[in-house]
């Protein structure tokens, strides 16, 4: 059964290697596998568990949260098996401080940034409007949440930044920044592709990529279990990445 919760317990961290455990032991095969997922891949995320749970037997459980806590969380001793972070810096630090395999460090998706005003009529020009715009506009934490990064050098690279500025309300999370816009709390908001697919109203309009650095998306194993890698290679196989273009994302070559 797939489970969506964030785990309680925390286990010990060996210094210095990749051995993770109440013991430094490789988990059993029937304890569940337990994954931190960037708040931006969540859905993504749980029809992949579904998936991977139908073929292998193997219960799920996730916690969606920013990349940065998430990061600080596995830094920390919380005890996450595989990582699915929403940049390439923060598994690429595990792996280098010996917290995450660096075998199984991979691109498993590149993400598209998109403004969504609900109070616009489709197919208008969303952005040629956001400065005039009454109301707030969310945006996801720049220092912990890559997507909210992305948004601010967006903004930067318009000339928009001194006008948008001083109107933001800050989700902690890209997940929260989309709750933001949904409630009416926000005007607009600069969004994840992949939640885009569930806008039903409104304009959406893509941001280019050539104004923002790559939201390049990384996973890695950050702890033994038995299914570990073999979930990893079933994220990186042309099914996953079917499932995941699905979402408005891009993916690399195969694995």
């Amino acid at each position: 059964m797939l489970m969506l919760r964030v785990p309680a317990s925390i286990v010990l961290a060996a210094v210095g290697l990749f051995v993770v455990g109440c013991s430094g032991d490789q988990e059993e095969a029937g304890s569940p596998l337990r994954l931190a997922v960037a708040s931006n891949f969540a859905e993504p995320a749980r029809r992949l568990a579904e998936a991977f749970e139908a073929q292998t037997g193997t219960t799920v459980e996730i916690s969606n949260g920013s990349t940065g806590k998430l990061y600080h969380q596995i830094r920390s001793g919380a005890p996450f098996h595989v990582f699915l972070a929403a940049d390439r810096e923060r598994p690429t630090l595990l792996a280098e401080a010996g917290l995450g395999r660096a075998d199984t460090l991979f691109e498993y998706a590149a993400g598209i940034l998109m403004l969504w005003i609900p109070g616009l009529a489709a197919g208008e020009d969303c952005l040629a409007a956001l400065p005039d715009l009454e109301g707030r506009i969310s945006m996801a934490n720049a220092e912990i949440a890559p997507y909210g990064l992305a948004a601010e050098q967006a903004l930067m690279s318009l000339g928009l930044w001194s006008r948008i500025e001083p109107r933001r309300v800050i989700g902690e999370n890209i997940g929260q920044t989309f709750l933001f816009v949904s409630t009416g709390n926000a005007a607009a908001g600069l969004i994840a592709g992949s939640q885009a697919v569930s806008v039903d109203r409104g304009c959406l309009q893509e941001i280019d990529a050539d104004l923002h650095e790559p939201i390049s998306q990384y996973a890695v194993q950050v702890a033994e279990h038995p299914q570990a890698p073999v979930f990893v290679e079933f994220l990186a196989s042309e099914s996953s990445r079917d499932l995941i273009r699905g979402f408005r994302y891009r993916t690399g070559p195969a694995r």
